[in-house]
């Protein structure tokens, strides 16, 4: 059974969150990244997962990544 697309986009939404919050606790403890470094990932990485839901986009396909305006222009210029 298939799960609705409504569904499916929550799931997908809960798991790119939990990589994501993977990722963050990688820099903070393993990499022993700054806590502004970390925030400043976290803030870039919020800023892409609101672009996706408004984009509705589900899944990423590798090697066929969006390229939002928004990710230029953040505090930071995009670095």
């Amino acid at each position: 059974m298939a799960l609705p697309p409504s569904a499916f986009q929550a799931l997908t939404f809960r798991l790119r969150r939990m990589l994501i919050n993977r990722y963050l606790e990688h820099l903070a403890h393993e990499r022993r990244s700054s806590p502004h470094t970390v925030a400043a990932y976290k803030a870039d990485l919020d800023l892409f997962m609101a672009y996706l839901g408004e984009s509705g986009i589900a899944q990423l396909e590798a090697g066929r990544w969006p390229t939002p305006k928004v990710l230029g222009d953040g505090p930071h210029g995009g670095r």
